[in-house]
């Protein structure tokens, strides 16, 4: 059980300033939130494989390859969350197991605690039948890193991120909070630079 995982409880510590009554507080949601929400006790499996299928997301080579900084690496394909074709559901009980399995690939006692992430935004669509702009999605995306990753990923990197991007930017930026602080953009040739060596680079960024 998570509680039972002393690494854990002394992460929340940590993001609370060893504040025992907020970390306490912090830790009850997450446990509320893995017995009872949607995500990890209702959601259909087979909706979560329909969504694992379109290849929206993937935990780059099982976690075995990492940046420069020896950090896992979570990949997010934009372009394939679809609006009008995702289950809402199925793709946040992705996404969190996706997440966790990141978390859980940090090899121990490496002196690794984060992640990186990147948001390959190439094809990215703000409007029409293949939108991607998920407003709700995001929303719940910001949740999870806020009240059940906190301080996990340790930067997030916008590849390729077309002119149509921005005006979505402007609404997503301050939901972010310090967050924000953790997102740079980037040309696709440029996530060189975060490996350290040309096999460790996600394929289509080679």
């Amino acid at each position: 059980a998570a509680a039972d995982d002393r690494e854990l409880l002394l992460w929340y510590l940590r993001d609370r300033r060893m504040d025992v009554d907020e970390a306490v507080a912090k830790l009850q949601k997450l446990l509320a939130w893995r017995s009872g929400s949607e995500e990890w006790t209702s959601v259909s499996e087979v909706a979560v494989d329909a969504e694992r299928a379109t290849g929206k997301v993937e935990l780059v080579d099982g976690g075995r390859t990492t940046d420069v900084l020896g950090r896992p690496v979570l990949l997010v394909r934009v372009a394939k969350h679809v609006i009008a074709e995702r289950d809402l559901v199925a793709s946040r009980a992705l996404s969190a197991r996706e997440i966790q399995a990141t978390v859980d690939a940090i090899p121990p006692g490496s002196g690794v605690e984060q992640f990186l992430g990147i948001f390959d935004m190439r094809g990215f669509s703000a409007a029409g039948g293949k939108s991607n702009a998920d407003f709700a999605f995001v929303k719940f995306m910001v949740k999870l890193l806020f009240d059940y990753f906190p301080r996990r990923v340790g930067r997030v990197l916008l590849v390729g991120a077309p002119m149509g991007f921005g005006p979505v930017w402007a609404i997503v930026k301050p939901w972010l909070g310090s967050y924000g602080e953790l997102v740079r953009f980037a040309k696709p040739d440029e996530v060189r630079e975060y490996f350290a060596a040309q096999e460790d680079v996600p394929t289509e960024f080679r």
